[in-house]
């Protein structure tokens, strides 16, 4: 799980070291809780990342990830969602 991630300017490299920190191996899911545009943009040129938004989370999603990382406010959006 994941505090929160902001960005002042997009960054590819800031999203390259937190994937590289969390030893994702490949195939990373990020999910969000509401849309970030910083780390929207700073993900889009790495190949192996795909964020979604806690609404828009599928099954398939999870399931075509190694690793998933999700934000706390995702995780509240979930709650809601399934509960």
């Amino acid at each position: 799980m994941l505090e929160g991630f902001e960005l002042e300017a997009p960054r590819t490299k800031a999203v390259a070291d937190l994937i590289r920190t969390v030893e994702a191996p490949r195939r990373v899911l990020v999910v969000l809780g509401s849309h970030n545009a910083m780390l929207e943009k700073s993900a889009r040129n790495i190949p192996e990342v795909r964020l979604t938004l806690a609404g828009n989370l599928s099954v398939r999603d999870i399931i075509g990830a190694d690793t998933v990382i999700v934000t706390r406010d995702a995780i509240e959006h979930i709650e809601e969602a399934f509960a």
